[in-house]
């Protein structure tokens, strides 16, 4: 290594190398105000998205450092399930009292938390069902090949196929 290459790799005498301090994401810290805002504002409906919401919370903590996609699909079906439940409260009144009714209803919580778990389910199976899906074209695919190399050898004579496999 060159003496220049060396100077480069050692931090000068007395200085160390600082970091950036880290803020964290602008999305967020937007996501935290209007968490912040949701809770001063409309309680009631914090309380059930809170609730609701339990599934993709538990997802993101679990996920922390992979791939967010799955995390970003559990959360997506998780409010798909928790939105007609939040219209359900809006609809009867909004009050802390009719907010814990609501997520004490087992039929609403089978809702909110059926949707995460349906988002988990798509993402388990659809891998498989894909696999099996390519496999038969693929099968599908060979035999109309050596249907094929049959003709060709039928045609040809066996000397076209030499070292071929039938």
């Amino acid at each position: 290594m060159s003496e220049r290459g060396k100077d480069r790799a050692k931090p000068a005498k007395g200085a160390q190398a600082e970091a950036p301090p880290r803020r964290g994401s602008p999305v967020a810290w937007v996501l935290v105000a209007l968490l912040v805002l949701l809770l001063g504002v409309a309680t009631p409906t914090f309380i059930v998205i809170f609730v609701g919401m339990i599934p993709a919370l538990v997802a993101i903590f679990i996920e922390r450092g992979k791939d967010v996609r799955e995390t970003m699909s559990v959360a997506a079906l998780n409010f798909a399930g928790v939105a007609p439940v939040v219209a359900t409260l809006w609809r009867k009144g909004h009050t802390i009292t009719n907010a814990l009714h609501t997520i004490q209803d087992l039929g609403n919580l089978f809702i909110m938390f059926g949707a995460a778990g349906l988002a988990l389910a798509i993402m388990n199976l659809t891998p498989k069902i894909a696999l099996r899906f390519i496999t038969a074209l693929d099968n599908r695919r060979v035999k109309a090949m050596r249907e094929q190399q049959k003709e060709i050898v039928a045609e040809w004579g066996v000397d076209v196929r030499r070292d071929a496999r039938l």
